[in-house]
């Protein structure tokens, strides 16, 4: 297979530019993930933060609760319960939200949490509900202002009659009933002290069975104060304005007792410190599940991210190194390769250039390279082949053929020329050789007539003469043909 210098750098490159690509891709495709996740532990974190709100809204309507049944007046009552369902419903709202934004096994969590909360906000309605009747407080305040002043008035009504029936001139059915009176009126104080201790009361049972106590103890008052006026006004005491006092403050005490017996205030107390309590600890018990699942979820995206950032990193500077080494590894063998053909060439080159032919390089690649080093073999065999052809002619053979090798061979064409031209010398030098010969035969020929004949050739010494000297030019003319003809052969040797 033909691997061209082109082809391997193509090839070499083609490879690192594949790697860095592939390098640039998982840089991307890493970089899009590092975005989803960073996104991913935003919106945990968004979670996070709106399940600390929730908490915190939830925590708020506690305490806005808590104050609601606490609360000294109305007032502060029913700010402190609205208060308490603001802030509830911001938390419901917050909740909702969350679902929205939560994912499918997040959702199942905040089911539990609207399941826990509808619980606590029924709860807390009822808690509320009792809080606003502020029973203790509304009895309490009845008593101060009504009752206290209506025993005060009882007090101021009564003495004058017991002084009045208690005078030394008494009779003693006066004094009777006078005491009579006296002990109707001992109930009463009884009463109002049994009235006073329910505001008090830390059970709705006490506070029932106090009330109905109450109940039965102002029918006995009512009872013996009705027989002793009766008595007192047979003996001329005017009873009507005590008894018309004692009415309204009897009925003052029962308002108030009744007041004290909604027992709002201790429902209230109760149902925020049982019911409510217990759907709080399980409210928060599913705020807190969400949270930590948030947290986990947050924490495994965390540690997916960073073993992905880990191994995209290590893939990358892996994907780096190798481009690298690929690069390094294929440059230093195209290199290589291109440095010892050419050295092998240019000691070719040298050896020729010197007049060395005998030199020959071994074929090792198969690309540009090996096509130079063929052609300069090729070049040192058709130079050696042209040099056997001129030692042939300088050793006299001119029956060796110099063909050129194409029509722009300037050596090969001018060594045809050559041989042709040696070839015409060499016939010419012959013909001369001949006309030579033929003329020294003839001059001996003249002078075997002229020893022969010598006295009849006395008459004709001046022909004689003239024969001599065409007889030496002959000879002069065949010296300077044969000096040419060695000069031509000279420079044939020295051309080829």
């Amino acid at each position: 297979m033909r691997l061209t210098i082109k082809t391997k750098l193509a090839g070499a490159f083609g490879v690192v530019i594949a790697l860095s690509l592939a390098a640039g891709g998982l840089s991307y495709v890493k970089l899009s993930e590092m975005t989803e996740t960073q996104n991913a532990l935003v919106a945990w974190s968004k979670r996070i933060n709106a399940s600390g709100n929730i908490s915190d809204a939830f925590n708020g309507s506690i305490r806005s609760e808590k104050n609601a049944v606490l609360a000294a007046s109305q007032k502060d009552t029913d700010t402190a319960a609205a208060r308490a369902v603001d802030r509830r419903n911001t938390a419901l709202a917050q909740k909702d939200e969350l679902f929205r934004i939560a994912s499918e096994e997040g959702k199942k969590y905040i089911a539990q949490i609207t399941d826990k909360a509808n619980r606590f906000a029924a709860v807390q309605d009822e808690t509320l509900a009792y809080a606003k009747l502020n029973s203790s407080n509304r009895a309490t305040e009845a008593w101060q202002t009504e009752t206290i002043p209506l025993i005060q008035t009882i007090t101021a009504t009564t003495n004058p009659l017991m002084a009045e029936a208690s005078k030394p001139d008494t009779s003693p059915e006066l004094l009777r009933a006078a005491l009579g009176f006296q002990e109707a009126r001992l109930e009463w104080l009884r009463m109002t002290r049994m009235a006073a201790l329910a505001f008090n009361m830390p059970t709705v049972a006490e506070v029932e069975k106090l009330h109905k106590d109450v109940e039965e103890q102002a029918r006995g008052v009512r009872a013996k104060l009705a027989k002793s006026a009766a008595e007192l006004a047979q003996l001329g005491l005017a009873t009507g304005p005590t008894l018309a006092a004692f009415d309204k403050g009897i009925t003052s005490a029962l308002r108030t007792v009744a007041i004290a017996a909604e027992a709002g205030t201790i429902k209230a107390t109760n149902s925020t410190m049982v019911a409510g309590a217990a759907a709080v600890a399980e409210l928060s018990t599913a705020l807190d599940n969400y949270s930590g699942f948030a947290a986990r979820s947050a924490d495994a995206a965390a540690v997916a991210a960073a073993e992905a950032a880990a191994f995209a990193k290590t893939l990358l500077i892996s994907i780096l190194a190798g481009s690298l080494l690929i690069a390094v590894a294929a440059a230093t063998w195209i290199a290589i390769n291109i440095s010892r053909g050419l050295s092998s060439a240019v000691s070719l080159a040298n050896a020729v250039a010197i007049g060395d032919l005998s030199q020959a390089i071994t074929v090792k690649s198969n690309d540009e390279i090996g096509d130079l080093v063929t052609s300069l073999n090729a070049m040192t065999a058709n130079l050696n082949a042209t040099a056997a052809v001129a030692d042939a002619i300088a050793n006299g053979d001119l029956t060796v053929e110099a063909k050129p090798l194409s029509e722009k061979d300037t050596l090969g064409i001018a060594l045809e020329n050559m041989v042709e031209k040696l070839r015409d010398v060499v016939s010419q030098v012959n013909t001369a050789a001949e006309n030579m010969s033929s003329g020294s035969q003839e001059l001996s020929a003249s002078a075997e007539q002229l020893s022969q004949g010598s006295t009849e050739q006395a008459s004709s010494t001046e022909e004689a003469s003239s024969s001599m000297e065409e007889m030496a030019a002959n000879v002069k003319q065949n010296a300077e043909n044969a000096a040419t003809t060695e000069k031509m052969a000279g420079q044939s040797a020295k051309d080829a």
